[in-house]
């Protein structure tokens, strides 16, 4: 064996001299690690403190591991990818057998995260034979080598990217009532250090199941840099994942604890999760806690079931993420269950958004779930439906061609439109549908717009993909003086207090550009209900406050020279 090495080494130095140094990228074989590295990757790793950068596992469904007994060290920037076309994606796992001491550790990880890494096309396993049990896959933070003392660092401002790769079985020592996590964030092992801090995270058409706990979870920088704590991860990014069978949160996240407007600690970073499926998992999906600027958008969550065992107080909601700048929109539910009383069920409080227009309820006709088959059938109405127009959820289960296509007329003004046949919300391709747009009195039709234009009435339309149409009704060009208001007015909101919606009515007593918004008690806006053209009449606008924290808020109508302001109360 030690000449086999020594051969390796006498190889690796001759291409050094030859080519002036290292070569920056090696092939790994199951062959290879047998031979050379006595199957223990941290070996392998070794080679990138002398210029191997990037790693190549060429062997399909082979378990590449350590025979240490502790975690494999990301000490300097690596790539680790699967040589394409692998049949099955090489395996990482820990054997976590004890060795010597015959005691596994409750608490192993795969790896422990200290500098950039970039891994492709990899399964990263806490279940397979060739292992006592896993509870984490990846671990950041630092790291002391037991052997000698000497302390590595994590690295401030580390990117972990993570593609095409699957998290799977993560609970200690397998036992399924047991916690474990995909990725998870370490404090420092002086909290007095605020250097873990910074990241950035990529997880893009990952694969995460059977996990003990949250999959991802960056919680700890609340306990050290200083009172405040520090923003451990300032992106990261959720894009074309799936998740089956976790026991808490798939995304629970943490900011810092300043949530004032202003100072250096402003601005926390951006979150952005895209195109995510969650299955067979506890009711929560993400839980960003104070960090500004998280999106979450055309998400799918179904078929849930009750928090596992050691997380009972997570059967409250489905989505939580707070402060200016985030938003929640296009999110389909379906079939959760819910084990703690909450409202709302999907927010985004302290000055955060949900577009409830687009938050659905639909069965997302799954092509076979009962074996794990999450392609959305033909005729599921998730198609179309998505911010980009393909569909909500995880792009890889959206392979069929849909056919049927959503329909949806909104109105301004006073006025209905009536539908042949009947509007069910979804319409086969190719059918044409005649809409026919009833004013109401004193009002009459003006015309169409989105993917309808003119003002033809009745008119047809053929769905031929998914259609937003707008039916506008103004005010009769002959009606009575009496007809309009003769003064602008703001009523107060009714009922008040109110939980979560309440009702506000307004007269304007002539044309002009209108707006109606919603004020905090700091003055910052974090509503607008009215901003447009609007005709002299009198108006009722409901307002939704299911976003909102419970307080008192400030409603300002301006219209022409009006500009009046009122106070309400919200109590949740």
């Amino acid at each position: 064996m030690r000449k086999l090495a020594t051969v390796l080494i006498i190889t690796l130095l001759f291409i050094a001299i030859t080519y002036a140094q290292m070569p920056s990228k090696i092939e790994v074989s199951a062959d290879f690690m047998a031979q050379y590295f006595n199957n223990d990757f941290s070996k392998v790793l070794d080679y990138t403190a002398q210029g191997v950068d990037t790693i190549v596992l060429t062997t399909s469904g082979h378990v590449y591991t350590t025979t240490d007994t502790i975690p494999m060290v990301i000490e300097n920037p690596v790539v680790i990818v699967a040589q394409e076309g692998l049949a099955e994606k090489p395996i990482f796992t820990h054997p976590n057998t004890g060795f010597k001491s015959g005691e596994p550790s409750s608490s192993m990880e795969i790896f422990r995260i200290c500098n950039h890494v970039e891994f492709q096309g990899i399964a990263f396993r806490g279940d397979v034979a060739e292992t006592e049990g896993c509870k984490y896959g990846l671990r950041y933070g630092d790291w002391t080598v037991p052997a000698t003392g000497r302390e590595i660092k994590g690295r401030m401002g580390t990117r972990m990217i993570f593609k095409n790769c699957d998290f799977i079985g993560f609970h200690s020592l397998k036992d399924q009532a047991a916690q474990g996590n995909a990725l998870y964030y370490l404090k420092p092992t002086d909290t007095n250090l605020d250097h873990l801090k910074n990241t950035k995270v990529v997880f893009e058409n990952c694969m995460f199941k059977d996990i003990g706990d949250e999959a991802i979870r960056i919680t700890e920088n609340e306990k050290y840099g200083g009172p405040n704590g520090v923003v451990a991860c300032d992106s990261l990014v959720v894009k074309n994942c799936t998740f089956d069978d976790i026991d808490a949160e798939c995304i629970r996240i943490y900011a810092d604890l300043d949530t004032s407007q202003a100072g250096s600690t402003f601005v926390d970073g951006t979150i952005f999760v895209d195109h995510v499926t969650v299955v067979n998992s506890s009711p929560r999906f993400i839980y960003a806690k104070n960090f500004r600027n998280t999106r979450v958008q055309n998400v799918l969550i179904a078929y849930g079931r009750e928090p596992g065992i050691s997380r009972p107080d997570r059967g409250d909601y489905a989505i939580q993420i707070q402060l200016s700048g985030s938003s929640v929109a296009y999110v389909d539910t379906f079939n959760l269950v819910f084990t703690l009383e909450y409202n709302p069920r999907i927010g985004c409080t302290k000055g955060g958004y949900v577009d409830e227009t687009t938050v659905y309820g639909y069965d997302p006709m799954f092509v076979d779930y009962e074996n794990g088959d999450y392609t959305l059938a033909s005729n599921s109405p998730l198609y179309w439906l998505s911010s980009d127009g393909t569909a909500i959820g995880d792009l890889r289960w959206a392979t069929k061609t849909p056919t049927i296509a959503p329909l949806i007329v909104k109105v301004e003004g006073s006025g209905s439109v009536l539908f042949e046949p009947e509007n069910t919300g979804f319409y086969n391709l190719n059918t044409v549908v005649t809409l026919t747009a009833v004013p109401e009195e004193g009002w009459e039709f003006k015309g169409w717009g989105g993917d309808l234009t003119g003002s033809d009435n009745p008119a047809n339309v053929t769905i031929d993909g998914a259609k937003n149409i707008t039916a506008t009704f103004e005010l009769s060009s002959g009606i009575k003086e009496e007809s309009t208001p003769k003064e602008y007015r703001l009523a107060q909101n009714f009922p008040n207090p109110f939980n979560p919606t309440t009702t506000i009515e307004f007269d304007l007593k002539q044309a002009g550009w209108t707006t109606l918004s919603i004020y905090n008690i700091l003055g910052q806006e974090v509503t607008v209900l009215v901003n447009k053209p609007m005709n002299a009449g009198w108006y009722t606008i409901n307002f939704n406050a299911s976003h909102l924290s419970s307080g008192i808020y400030y409603y300002r109508l301006k219209s022409g020279d009006f500009n009046s302001l009122k106070k309400m109360l919200l109590i949740k």
